[in-house]
């Protein structure tokens, strides 16, 4: 019976762990889904029609639009949204807190219990 030793070497998958230099924070990205389509579609036909008659200020949309791509798409557009929460939404104070002196400065404090 013959031993033999197998060298087992781990590579790492990415030589350089963590987000490529230069890139910058992707905060104000919109999702791409049917319903945020939808929603734009929606504004960019029925603004022009009401816009002759009455200043639009304000879009009021259900729920499923209460995100922040809803957000965006209605303030590309000009108006504020009035919806409801989605329920996976996070609301979060900003933070009062004085810097650590290391590290990057906190950017959100305590989570919102809306409930």
């Amino acid at each position: 019976m013959k031993e033999t030793e197998e060298e087992v070497t781990l590579t790492p998958k990415h030589s350089h762990p963590g987000r490529p230099k230069g890139s910058k924070d992707k905060n104000k990205q919109k999702s791409n889904g049917l319903i945020y389509k939808g929603f734009t579609l929606l504004l960019e036909k029925v603004l022009p029609v009401l816009n002759k008659f009455i200043k639009v200020q304000y879009v009021v949309a259900d729920g499923s639009y209460g995100s922040k791509t809803g957000c965006i798409i209605a303030q590309e557009k000009g108006l504020e949204l009035i919806s409801k929460l989605n329920r996976n939404t996070g609301l979060y104070l900003p933070y009062a807190g004085s810097y650590a002196g290391k590290g990057r400065k906190r950017k959100y404090g305590k989570k919102v219990n809306y409930e």
